[in-house]
């Protein structure tokens, strides 16, 4: 999928425990911390993502998380990885074009591979 114009959209890969899926981050000369972070290691706060993602697995399939504020998502992204359900509010709608623009990636590359 090519960048998108709008957001100056990179594409990457996101990394967390034994699961990964394509992202679209920020220009890391726009977004340093977040998308910098991911782009360099494909991960933002690795720590506490993975705290959660294996919190929400004792809990079951029937877990799901709810993300205020989800930024680019990549804890959103994660937790929808590793197959829980995810409701995502984020009141700048450049993060939610980015976000749909990952999803919609995501929701591609998962239909080819079934």
């Amino acid at each position: 999928m090519p960048p998108s114009p709008e957001l100056g959209c990179q594409w990457t890969t996101g990394k967390i425990l034994d699961l990964s899926w394509p992202m679209c981050v920020y220009n890391t000369s726009r977004d340093v911390h977040v998308s910098g972070s991911i782009v360099r290691t494909g991960s933002w706060e690795g720590h506490l993502v993975s705290l959660m993602v294996n919190t929400m697995r004792g809990f079951g399939r029937d877990c799901s998380l709810l993300d205020i504020g989800g930024n680019i998502g990549f804890y959103t992204l994660a937790a929808a990885r590793a197959g829980f359900g995810v409701d995502v509010f984020e009141p700048d709608k450049k993060n939610d074009v980015g976000q749909s623009s990952t999803e919609e990636d995501d929701k591609e590359a998962n239909e080819d591979e079934n």
